[in-house]
């Protein structure tokens, strides 16, 4: 028999599984055995879910590289296009993000000139964010993307397919919004 390290099949001694008897404790056994008990399709189903939530995040970024901006901060930027002259921590409450990740995006976009901070007239304790032209462009380049993107992201899924996968990942935002309430 290998080491614990070795590629090779272990022998088959008495304790194995293959003979009945339950095989000695190591170290993981307990998430191996949680498993068993898990129904695989559920499993795989999450696993789906993660996979084409990664795969989609890698393929916007990779799209909107040639903006200048990262993701989190064309978030941002959408926001102000919206929403101008608003505060930090505005920003950080209306886009569920702490204000420590604001404040780390704003100083960013601000030194590439992406944004402005003004202190508010009314109270000087109080800097508003305003959107500058240059990020007004990245807003404008970032439109015609994000739909390129998901568009190519469903393609050959029918439009009844894509109303089932809409009512189900509804209902998963849900338990989750219950869930982490």
């Amino acid at each position: 028999m290998g080491d614990d390290n070795s590629l090779e099949s272990p022998e088959l001694d008495e304790g194995s599984e293959l003979d009945g008897s339950p095989e000695p404790e190591k170290p993981g056994d307990c998430c191996r055995r949680s498993r068993k008990d898990e129904d695989p399709l559920v499993r795989e189903t999450v696993h789906l879910l993660l996979d084409a939530a990664r795969g989609h995040k890698n393929l916007m970024n990779r799209s909107l590289e040639k903006t200048g901006v990262f993701q989190s901060q064309h978030r941002i930027l959408m926001y102000l296009s919206d929403h101008t002259y608003e505060s930090q921590k505005k920003i950080a409450e209306d886009m569920h993000i702490s204000t420590a990740a604001a404040a780390v995006s704003i100083k960013k976009l601000e030194a590439g000139g992406y944004l402005t901070k003004e202190m508010d007239p009314n109270d000087n304790r109080i800097n508003t964010i305003r959107i500058t032209e240059k990020g007004l462009d990245v807003v404008e380049e970032s439109l015609r993307i994000f739909p390129r993107v998901d568009q190519e992201t469903l393609e050959g899924v029918s439009p009844e397919e894509m109303q089932v996968m809409h009512d189900v990942l509804e209902k998963v935002v849900e338990n989750l919004r219950k869930l982490n309430s």
